[in-house]
C-alpha cells in the first residue's frame, strides 16, 4: 500500500509538472519513485533471510510449505492438486518472493526418499527445520511403541491420520499442535 500510494504521488507530480511546467514536481516526483523502490528492495533483502513454515487452509487437501530465503520445498497429499488450489497459494509465494521454479513439490509418501535443501533435514519420520523438529502425521500407519513420548516442536495432523489423540500423546509430547485444513472440524473438536 506504502508503495502504491509513492507510485501515485510521482505519478501525479509528473503529470502536475507537464501542465504547469513547475521543476521542483519533478523533484517531489523522483523522491517519490526512489523511495518506493527502496521498500521493494528491502523487502527483498528481507525475505532472502526469511524461514517459515506454513500450512496452508486448501479445502480438504493436506500442504505444507518450508520457506527458506526465496525458495521453498512443499509437502503434499498424493493427490494432484487443480488449477484452484494453484490459484489459491500463489500469492502467498509472490509475496514472499518465491518463484515457481525455485518451489519443489513432494508428495507425503515421497518424503524419505526425497532431497532436501541445507535447512531442511528428514530423518525417521522426522522433519528439522530452522532448529525445530516437525512431526507430520500423514498416515494411518501404526504408531510407534516407545517407553517415553519423544518430544517434538510442531505435530502437524492431516486427515490421512485415523486413530485416536490418546495413541498420538502416548508416543510424542509435542510444543505445538496444528491441523492442516483436511482435517474435519468435527475430529479437530474431538481431539481437542
Amino acid at each position: 500500500p506504502i508503495q502504491l500510494v509513492l507510485f501515485l504521488v510521482a505519478l501525479f507530480c509528473l503529470m502536475l509538472m507537464i501542465q504547469f511546467g513547475k521543476r521542483w514536481l519533478l523533484f517531489i516526483a523522483s523522491a517519490s519513485l526512489i523511495l518506493a523502490l527502496s521498500f521493494g528492495v528491502a523487502h527483498f533483502f528481507t525475505t532472502a533471510k526469511q524461514r517459515q513454515l506454513v500450512v496452508f487452509s486448501t479445502g480438504n487437501a493436506s500442504f505444507v510449505a518450508f520457506i527458506e530465503g526465496h525458495s521453498a520445498i512443499c509437502i503434499k497429499d498424493d493427490r494432484n492438486f487443480d488449477k484452484s488450489f494453484e490459484y489459491n497459494t500463489n500469492g502467498y509465494f509472490i509475496k514472499q518472493r518465491i518463484s515457481r521454479k525455485n518451489i519443489q513439490a513432494i508428495s507425503h509418501s515421497g518424503l524419505a526418499s526425497s532431497s532436501f535443501s541445507e535447512g531442511l533435514y528428514y530423518h525417521k519420520g522426522f522433519l528439522w527445520f530452522a532448529g525445530q523438529s516437525v512431526k507430520l502425521l500423514a498416515s494411518a500407519a501404526v504408531m510407534p511403541g516407545y517407553k517415553e513420548p519423544l518430544p517434538v516442536s510442531i505435530l502437524i495432523v492431516t486427515n490421512a491420520f485415523k486413530s485416536n489423540i490418546s495413541e498420538v500423546l502416548r508416543c510424542y509430547s509435542p510444543k505445538l499442535v496444528v491441523f492442516d485444513s483436511s482435517v474435519s472440524r468435527r475430529k479437530i473438536k474431538e481431539w481437542k
